[in-house]
């Protein structure tokens, strides 16, 4: 499968009143834990090829080419449903690949005003909503702007400053932390 996710990402500042206006607005559809391994040919941020993600007893692999306007993440994404992701994940480290990193994501999944908005705790960055729209790739320049301003009004609507909308990518964001661990200095006893 292919497509286009257009997505805007920001910090839960108040989760209280986020839960509240969820149950107000959306739909709940499930709750989830999504856990992400991300593989490649070598440790730098670019080098990084696809993930595999267990979700439930689903394993889906995914390549991204994202870009960023207007703090609005466009990724095309390529997957395919894997239905053994242990043999899988076997398959592609024995043809040279490297387990680089996994994420968790932990949270609840709802649908607003037609969109997929996303609630989750994601490993030790903290918690993050997401708002996105799936669109077909051959999507024309005026659907891909307004899924812009949808998910930005969403955003709006559930009360999200656009003070704590993020820019960064989760894989940038751990990135940093891996860096942050490897370059701080150790202690001596």
């Amino acid at each position: 499968m292919t497509g286009t996710e257009v997505e805007i990402k920001a910090v839960v500042l108040h989760p209280r009143e986020l839960a509240l206006r969820l149950r107000r607005l959306g739909t709940f559809i499930r709750p989830f834990t999504k856990v992400d391994r991300y593989f490649g040919f070598a440790r730098e941020l670019p080098e990084t090829r696809f993930r595999l993600r267990r979700d439930g007893e689903s394993w889906i692999c995914t390549r991204k080419n994202k870009i960023l306007r207007d703090s609005i993440e466009e990724s095309r994404e390529e997957e395919f449903s894997v239905s053994d992701g242990e043999l899988f994940e076997q398959f592609v480290r024995e043809a040279g690949f490297q387990l680089l990193f996994e994420k968790e994501k932990v949270g609840e999944r709802w649908e607003v005003d037609g969109t997929t908005v996303e609630v989750s705790r994601v490993n030790d960055l903290g918690t993050y909503v997401e708002v996105e729209l799936i669109l077909d790739d051959d999507a024309s320049l005026p659907a891909r702007d307004d899924a812009r301003n949808r998910v930005r009004t969403v955003l709006d609507r559930l009360g999200v400053p656009e003070s704590a909308v993020e820019e960064r990518t989760y894989t940038q964001m751990i990135y940093e932390n891996l860096s942050r661990i490897k370059t701080s200095p150790s202690r001596s006893l």
